[in-house]
């Protein structure tokens, strides 16, 4: 042990570089896997060890050395992630190291995390060209990951872990230390720091300053304080700075004339606005009471204020209400049996106004977009947003609208009504979002509540897809027989996959086909398009299955394409082809 040796094609020699020397007092040991990092730095794997060598210099760096407890990391195997960041396969799990920044991360099984590596023990990597990392290991067989399936952060209770407390995430507020709250129904409150990943969790029961009940129906950030509503147990006033209740109303002890606070808003002058079970109140500040809006007096589901100060309200089940308290210009938008221009439905859950000032309307069947100017409301019906409940709709800085719905979460484009849905193929948590959960923070991250815990990303991370993906023929089956190559019965002389050709036998034409696009992100979001020239008049999509079956081919000649896309965007336009000749009974051939 303790030295490497560098080989010159030109003159066949070696260079000796004695690392032993170089490694101080501790014993370098069997070295099991070295990476150029550059033309004269080498990251190199030991037993014990992971090393940084600079050859020009001839200086040897623990890479851990300065790491408090790091202790003996056994270092197998070692690959470049992006041009800085490299991974590092342990004994300990995987060792992420930016060479740039000098950040180090140690990623670890976590018992209770379904999303977590399967075992700490990590032998191999390999990256595809689709750009993920396929990861062996010695215990957990073999995990993948790929950045795309990462553009959702998620949290969700984790026991002994720095997690949010509950599942059911109902409302999302940033408050101006840029602290993230998160109300849930099923267990209290919580908050996170952003920067840090730092969460604390609030529950009620735990003395003085305690929030009085665990479900949250209600946020909204008011300077240092902190408003919390709850289902029937009034409304909290937290102390952002002591993150102590400092006030709780209710009917009993205020004069709040309701205990299920469902929704919270806080207008451009500041007024906070209490929407209830039983109607709209607005809290004054200079006598710490709350007034009843006498116009909005159904019950409140969402709020919203536009430019000119018109309050919106949605109710649960009797539409939209509007009132611009200075001009006392009201109305309402509901929904008519008769007139394909109403609302869908009168269950409406979110209002959103667009840069354009459009109001769009979530509905418990689906959504719409209001034109003020022509009084025009337009239901989408795009990628089935008309038969899902709509939840939360929020705008990135491109202008594309994203939708929490109960089955997924979409991004409409407003301007050529183009939509992709994303579900937990695509990396969340869950496909049934929440009620009035969801959220964009000033640095235009977007949060949204599901029933199983809540998500976070960056719209502006999303790349369009541009792999191509291969599609081949990865099985044959003759009248529900699988062929094999040179196999007894078996057309083939090579695997289905290189087959350009297939002679049947007359009673032999009953045919099914396996097919794969070699796209492994969301492989089951892939898609195909077939034809079967000779028989089939136009492609046939397929989208959920793999398998083509085609029953009694008559004798004759047909030419079986087939092409497919990873998850459905990017098409390889290069046909996979199969020429299959059926040959007549020996009756019915030319010289019978």
């Amino acid at each position: 042990y303790g030295s490497i040796k560098k080989y010159n094609p030109s003159t066949g020699d070696f260079t000796a570089y004695d690392l032993a020397a170089l490694n101080g007092k501790k014993q370098l040991t069997f070295i099991q896997d070295i990476y150029p990092a550059s033309d004269s730095t080498l990251l190199i794997g030991t037993m014990n060890q992971a090393l940084l060598f600079n050859i020009k210099t001839n200086q040897l760096t623990d890479i851990f050395g300065d790491v408090p407890n790091a202790g003996s990391i056994q270092t197998h195997k070692i690959i470049r992630q992006s041009p800085h960041e490299y991974w590092m396969g342990t004994e300990t799990g995987i060792y992420i190291v930016d060479l740039s920044t000098g950040r180090r991360q140690l990623i670890q099984k976590e018992y209770n995390n379904p999303f977590s590596i399967t075992d700490n023990v990590i032998y191999s990597f390999c990256k595809d060209r689709e750009g993920g990392t396929w990861i062996g290991s010695f215990f957990g067989g073999v995990n993948y990951y790929s950045s795309q399936l990462n553009q959702f952060r998620k949290y969700f209770p984790n026991k002994g872990d720095n997690s949010i407390s509950g599942n059911l995430v109902h409302e999302i507020c940033e408050d101006q230390y840029g602290h993230v709250w998160i109300g849930t129904e099923d267990a209290g409150l919580n908050r996170m720091n952003p920067r840090t990943g730092e969460i604390r969790q609030f529950m009620p029961g735990k003395g003085a300053g305690s929030i009085s009940y665990q479900n949250i129906h209600g946020l909204v950030a008011d300077g240092d304080r902190l408003w919390i509503g709850t289902y029937e147990h009034g409304l909290d006033l937290m102390d952002i700075r002591t993150e102590k209740v400092i006030r709780n109303y209710s009917t009993s002890n205020s004069s709040l004339k309701g205990n299920f606070i469902v929704t919270l808003y806080k207008t451009a002058a500041n007024e906070i606005l209490i929407g209830a079970w039983n109607g709209l109140f607005r809290y004054n500040r200079e006598n710490d009471s709350f007034i009843r809006d006498p116009f909005f007096t159904m019950q409140i589901q969402t709020i919203h204020e536009d430019a000119d100060g018109t309050i919106w309200v949605g109710s649960y089940g009797n539409g939209v209400y509007y009132r611009n308290p200075h001009t006392g210009k009201s109305g309402s938008l509901k929904y008519d049996l008769s007139e394909t221009n109403s609302l869908p439905n009168n269950y409406v859950n979110n209002l959103y106004q667009d840069r354009h000032n459009n109001l769009w309307i979530g509905t418990e069947a689906g959504l719409c977009k209001y034109d003020r100017g022509s009084n025009k409301i337009t239901r989408i019906t795009a990628n089935g947003l008309n038969e899902r409940q709509v939840f939360r709709v929020l705008e990135d800085n491109k202008g594309l609208l994203w939708i929490s719905t109960s089955k997924g979460l979409l991004c409409l484009d407003p301007d050529n009504a183009k939509t992709k849905i994303y579900t937990t193929v695509n990396g969340l948590l869950s496909e049934q979002f929440n009620y009035n959960s969801g959220y964009k923070t000033k640095d235009g991250r977007f949060y949204f509540g599901t029933v199983k815990g809540m998500i976070s990303f960056s719209p502006a991370d999303f790349k369009k897809e541009e792999f191509v993906p291969p599609v081949y023929i990865t099985g044959l089956q003759v009248n529900n027989y699988e062929m094999g190559a040179n196999k007894p019965g078996s057309p083939l002389k090579e695997s289905v996959m290189y087959s350009r050709e297939i002679v049947l036998p007359y009673d032999s034409s009953t045919l099914s086909f396996d097919i794969a696009a070699l796209s492994y992100v969301t492989p089951e979001a892939n898609e195909y398009a077939y034809i079967m020239e000779g028989l089939d008049k136009e492609w046939t999509s397929l989208k959920s299955n793999r398998k083509i079956f085609y029953t009694k081919l008559p004798p004759g000649t047909y030419t079986f394409r087939v092409k497919g896309s990873g998850g459905g965007e990017i098409w390889n336009e290069k046909e996979t082809v199969l020429q299959i000749r059926v040959l007549p009974p020996w009756w019915a051939s030319p010289w019978a």
